[in-house]
This record gives structure tokens, C-alpha cells and sequence, in this order.
């Protein structure tokens, strides 16, 4: 994440900073450390110039003490910076504020606190924190549950393509929560996730087709393929569904499946399925 912002960071400086204008050198000197992973000195440069208002070092100087790079990890000061940095409507800051005080990083853990700062960078376009928020109204984490709202909120971070609320979408249509039941959304909406890579997705597309449930047809081959494909990726949890689903299928169904999982895991997910 550290070098992610790195431009952004450039950027804030030379054309939102009025400290930039007026101490280039330290700005360059603290930038020179942070590309080279100097953080230390990064942090000596930048701290004078975030305690003038300079938001791009408060932002940082924050994701530096949260996650500890070359420093030690210091929560208290990353929420001082983060909260400095998100009143002037820095995404990445208000998205750390959120984390720390919905993870309790240092804090009190606070789902209340931690809705309004992720509404403040969802509401700026921000697929994560869309999806935090479609999660908080779903499972009533600092606010009412709202099963509408949610699905609202995760749609948007799903349209943007964040693997984690196309399952979680996928899901509110497979159950009927906030939507009407739909399984052919449902299954459109797991299949875009799995296809990046993603085991949860990956684990329910496989139990939808290995046991037809709903509308979605009854398809042992296609639904081993993702089971397999999920237990690849780390998610053991497939393991039972695939002990069931293997005493039922025939050994030319076996092969058949066992050679899409090695197709569709070599094509990085492009190409699964028949």
C-alpha cells in the first residue's frame, strides 16, 4: 500500500500543498527517502511539514505508523495523522481511519466510528470502502440493518470490479436479501469474482452447480471444476463438498472435471468451464 500512494502523494504536493511552495527541499528529501524506503528519515522531513497542515505528509506519515514500515507500528499516531488527512478529504486516509477503529487497532474497536469514515471514502468512489459499508448495513455494524442499502452500496463497489462484494452480491441474490431471489444474478455475480481468483466465489459457484441449487442447473463436472479450483486457492472448506460430490459423479465425469481444473487454473481463471 506504502508505495501505491506514492504518486498520489507526489501529486498532493505539488499542487495542493502551499507547504510544498515554500520548503520544496524538504518535501524533496523526505520524497527521496520514502521511494528508497527510508522511512525514518521520511518521517523526520515530513513531520514538520504535517504539523504545518501539509496533507500529503500527514497521510504519510499515517500509513507509515500503521503499518510499521521500518518504524514500529504505532497506531495513536496513525489515527492522529489519518483523522488530519481525512477532514481535507483524503480517501486513502479516511479508509485508514475506518480500519483502525473497525479492527480496534490501538482504540477502542468502534463500528459506529468506523461506518462514518468509510461512508466518507465510499461516498468519493472508493470500491473498498463501498464495500465495508454495503457490509456494515448488511450485518448492522454501527448502524441499523438495511438489507436495500446494502445491496445498493456492494453493487457499486461490485460494478468497479472488487472481487469481495461481486461474491457477497452474488449472494444477497441467491438468498433474497435486499433483492428479489435471482440465481442467474447470483451466478453472474460469483462467476466475475471467482474468475479473479477469489476461493469464497469460487467455493459457492462450485456448490451451486454440484447440487442445482435453486434455478441454477445440476452440474457435477462444472461444479467440481470450482471446488477443486477453491481448494487450490487455500479454502478447505470445499474439501467436504467435493468428498460428497466425487462418490456421485462417474470416472469420465472425473476426468472430464479434472482436466477443466488444470485448464481453467493455467489460464488464470480466463478459462473455465466447457
Amino acid at each position: 500500500m506504502i508505495k501505491h500512494i506514492t504518486i498520489l502523494l507526489a501529486f498532493l504536493m505539488m499542487a495542493c500543498s502551499p507547504v510544498a511552495a515554500q520548503d520544496f527541499s524538504k518535501v524533496a528529501k523526505g520524497m527521496n527517502a520514502f521511494e528508497a524506503g527510508d522511512y525514518k528519515t521520511a518521517i523526520e522531513e515530513w513531520t514538520p511539514l504535517a504539523e504545518q497542515g501539509d496533507v500529503a505528509s500527514q497521510l504519510l506519515l499515517a500509513t507509515i505508523y500503521y503499518h510499521g514500515e521500518d518504524v514500529d507500528r504505532n497506531y495513536t499516531k496513525a489515527l492522529k495523522w489519518a483523522k488530519l488527512a481525512g477532514h481535507y478529504g483524503i480517501v486513502e486516509a479516511q479508509f485508514l481511519v475506518g480500519s483502525i477503529y473497525e479492527n480496534g487497532y490501538g482504540v477502542a474497536q468502534d463500528h459506529e466510528k468506523a461506518f462514518k469514515w468509510f461512508k466518507l471514502a465510499a461516498e468519493q468512489g472508493s470500491e473498498e470502502a463501498q464495500y465495508n459499508v454495503g457490509i456494515a448495513f448488511r450485518d448492522a455494524h454501527g448502524i441499523p440493518k438495511d438489507d436495500q442499502k446494502a445491496v445498493k452500496w456492494l453493487r457499486l463497489s461490485a460494478d468497479q470490479g472488487y472481487a469481495n462484494a461481486q461474491d457477497d452480491l452474488g449472494l444477497m441474490y441467491a438468498s433474497g436479501q435486499g433483492v428479489n431471489k435471482d440465481f442467474a444474478e447470483a451466478v453472474k455475480w460469483m462467476e466475475l469474482s471467482a474468475k479473479q481468483g477469489h476461493p469464497s466465489a469460487q467455493h459457492n459457484l462450485g456448490v451451486l452447480y454440484a447440487f442445482g441449487l435453486g434455478a441454477v442447473p445440476e452440474d457435477y463436472v462444472l461444479g467440481f471444476q470450482w471446488l477443486k479450483v477453491s481448494i487450490a486457492n487455500g479454502n478447505q472448506q470445499s474439501q467436504e463438498a467435493i468428498n460428497i460430490l466425487g462418490k456421485k459423479m462417474s470416472a469420465e465425469q472425473l476426468v472430464k472435471a479434472q482436466a477443466m481444473v488444470r485448464e481453467c487454473m493455467a489460464s488464470g481463471y480466463t478459462e473455465c468451464g466447457y
